[in-house]
């Protein structure tokens, strides 16, 4: 999970999730910051989380923002609950 200025007050726009179709590799690196000593691999990665995503193993959450905090988060399944 990415998460970038998370305060109280964060007015949220829209939520996007993403599963069995293509997410741009720019959307992901977003998410999937390599450390320098892997840079090499790091373009092989991207292809096998995209790969994954697009089989349904993964999901990729965006939550757009009015004001605020943007997320981006990668995860097995989602789940909505009733309050």
């Amino acid at each position: 999970m990415c998460c970038n200025n998370f305060l109280e007050e964060n007015i949220v726009l829209d939520m996007s999730i993403v599963t069995k179709r293509l997410v741009e590799k720019s959307e992901l690196e977003q998410l999937l910051t390599p450390p320098k000593a892997q840079l090499d691999k790091h373009d092989s990665y991207i292809k096998e989380v995209q790969d994954k995503i697009l089989q349904g193993g993964l999901s990729f959450v965006e939550l757009n923002n009015s004001y605020g905090c943007q997320a981006y988060i990668l995860c097995n399944s989602v789940k909505f609950a009733r309050l």
